[in-house]
């Protein structure tokens, strides 16, 4: 750990006492704490008068506290590093400037591509570093400071089922609508537009993507006064950060199971390491391989990629559905858009796109060769519909991308109120 700097405390141990731990989860805990000196080191005080005053000459963090149990444990530090470099460039060079991929700009005209408006604000949108990640020897963990948010689209969609739907929370009647058409619209363009940098700037599958993991950047205190529009700026105004690094992998990485089952992309859960393994081995193998002559494009389907099931030219003989040969068997980007699909009909609906356990949500999917959908399809816009069905095409080579469904008319025309 010498390569993090040891973190302060004004405690003589890691026990924070009176002091309010924010959020709890499989990878660490979350406190609120504060950034001192020019250096940046974090603190945690659970003594109230003594963090009031230094919350007076130093930024209020959200600090997460991570056990170094294995080399995963860093992942997610090293992740945050990663997309805030990314970030940091995307806004050193600005719209219009030409994006450096693979870190250079000396690429073709066919290669080169300009940052654009879309990519400048999706990397505001992901959460970056707060200050200097510190080593706390005495707990063998490390303190990551991120900003402080502590209101998330989760505690906002189930304020708003409570104070909306009352006792009519568990009826299957249609309900009040939990956000508006506009707030619908700017957290979908915001969800995309991250997305949109992960992949094209970062490089990373976040995989994690839900709204527990989408925080809300804005001055309201309470969930009560919380509301998105158009306007990102000013008292009352609200936008997403995307956050919770821990499960990144780079584009490209063979392909495994990761993430949580009621957000993930089929082609997550279902991939066979090893054979996903094997895949990608032939796949770099037949790159390295590749001489002059036509290429063919492996972005469209052919007849002998599919595999049939008996006499069922459509499935298995059990009923499952068809799935190619030549499926995709590493990460994309491609794997987070159909996580925002279900973040967006769990704004719709106040539930999760499928309301049983997740064995048996993905069960029924493959018999039936179904896809998550809105509970009252005529109660919505056809054009959010169908973007929202757009995230969930079952076959990631035709998925759209983030940036492709930037352009879908939804996120073009103005929002008129549904009753």
């Amino acid at each position: 750990m010498d390569s993090y700097p040891s973190c302060g405390s004004l405690n003589s141990s890691m026990d924070f006492g009176g002091k309010e731990v924010a959020g709890q989860g499989n990878y660490g805990t979350v406190c609120q704490g504060v950034l001192l000196g020019s250096s940046h080191s974090a603190y945690i005080s659970n003594d109230d008068q003594t963090f009031s005053s230094l919350n007076k000459i130093a930024s209020t963090v959200a600090i997460k506290i991570t056990k170094i149990k294995d080399k995963w444990s860093l992942d997610e530090v090293e992740a945050l590093r990663h997309c805030s470099q990314a970030a940091a460039l995307v806004a050193k060079l600005g719209v219009g400037a030409l994006w450096p991929f693979d870190g250079k700009v000396e690429l073709d005209s066919t290669q080169q591509r300009h940052i654009d408006e879309d990519l400048v604000v999706g990397s505001k949108r992901m959460i970056s570093l707060a200050g200097q990640v510190c080593y706390d020897p005495r707990s063998h963990s490390l303190w990551v400071p991120l900003p402080w948010l502590p209101l998330t689209l989760d505690g906002l969609i189930q304020h708003r089922k409570k104070q909306l739907w009352g006792e009519l929370i568990n009826d299957n009647r249609s309900k009040p609508n939990l956000f508006t058409l506009l707030e619908l619209q700017v957290v979908f363009r915001q969800l995309l537009q991250a997305s949109y940098f992960l992949g094209a700037a970062a490089k990373v599958a976040h995989l994690d993507i839900k709204p527990a993991n989408v925080l809300i950047a804005t001055s309201c205190t309470a969930y009560t006064d919380v509301y998105f529009d158009n306007e990102v700026e000013g008292d009352g105004h609200s936008s997403i950060v995307l956050c919770d690094c821990g499960l990144m992998q780079h584009i490209g990485d063979t392909l495994c199971q990761l993430g949580d089952y009621l957000y993930m992309a089929p082609e997550v859960y279902y991939c066979d390491v090893k054979e996903a393994s094997r895949a990608k081995g032939e796949s770099d193998d037949e790159e390295s391989e590749e001489g002059e002559g036509d290429e063919e494009d492996d972005s469209a389907p052919h007849d002998d990629d599919w595999e049939r099931g008996g006499a069922d030219a459509d499935g298995a003989e059990d009923g499952s559905p068809r799935h190619k040969k030549k499926s995709v068997h590493v990460f994309t980007d491609r794997n987070d858009i159909w996580s925002i699909g279900c973040v967006m009909l769990e704004m719709l609906d106040g539930v999760s796109s499928v309301a049983w356990e997740a064995a048996d949500a993905f069960g029924a999917m493959k018999e039936n060769y179904l896809a998550p959908s809105p509970k009252h399809v005529s109660q919505w816009p056809g054009d959010l519909v169908h973007c929202i069905a757009m995230c969930f095409e079952r076959d990631p080579r035709l998925r759209l991308g983030a940036r492709e469904l930037l352009t879908h008319p939804f996120f073009q025309n103005g929002c008129e109120e549904v009753d």
